[in-house]
């Protein structure tokens, strides 16, 4: 184990490197290198509170706490490579396991997005979220980006103080079964 002043200058150094990794985004976009940093950041405070979970059994059993199928959480996926999922978004669970679960998230459709939120990009049409207090707009699960969380990433969604739970029916569900289906099994061509 390293002595204290080594580890300090270690982190400094890795900081060091980081910041300039980041100012690269000074010119080129601004938003996003901020929302890169508070990622970062949130990231950092995170992994605290999961080393400590993990070493504290009392705390840690609360990442055992039920997360039914069909039950919509908010979950910040962080930043996205790429094509990644990214930011806050709902997200409903598949299936649930001890400490994680299969989820997948949902989002909104926005007019300029229309050419690649499309069924062949696995954007299956769920309509509304019927608990959502806000307005009501159609929402899409997005089958292509189905990924394992930790259940400790799963937080209900809260609105002017409340917190709300929401559900999907099951013919929302039916409808990503059928979307997950379709994405896991091998098609003939008569289908």
């Amino acid at each position: 184990m390293p002595k204290k002043e080594e580890f300090s200058k270690k982190i400094d150094d890795a900081f060091r490197k980081l910041k300039s990794e980041i100012m690269y985004f000074y010119d080129e976009d601004m938003v996003y290198g901020e929302d890169l940093t508070n990622w970062l950041l949130e990231i950092g405070i995170k992994n605290k509170i999961i080393h400590l979970f993990k070493n504290n059994p009392p705390k840690r059993d609360k990442e055992m706490v039920r997360r039914r199928r069909s039950e919509v959480y908010w979950v910040d996926f962080g930043v996205n490579i790429g094509s990644e999922f990214n930011y806050p978004h709902f997200c409903v669970v598949i299936k649930e396991f001890t400490y994680h679960a299969i989820v997948v998230p949902i989002s909104s459709m926005k007019e300029e997005e229309k050419d690649w939120k499309s069924v062949d990009n696995l954007y299956m049409e769920i309509g509304p979220l019927k608990d959502l207090p806000e307005k009501q707009t159609d929402s899409y699960a997005v089958v292509s980006q189905i990924k394992s969380v930790s259940k400790q990433r799963l937080s209900s969604y809260k609105h002017k103080g409340k917190f709300i739970k929401m559900k999907l029916t099951d013919e929302q569900m039916d409808k990503i079964d059928q979307a997950i289906l379709d994405l896991a099994t091998k098609k003939t061509q008569n289908s």
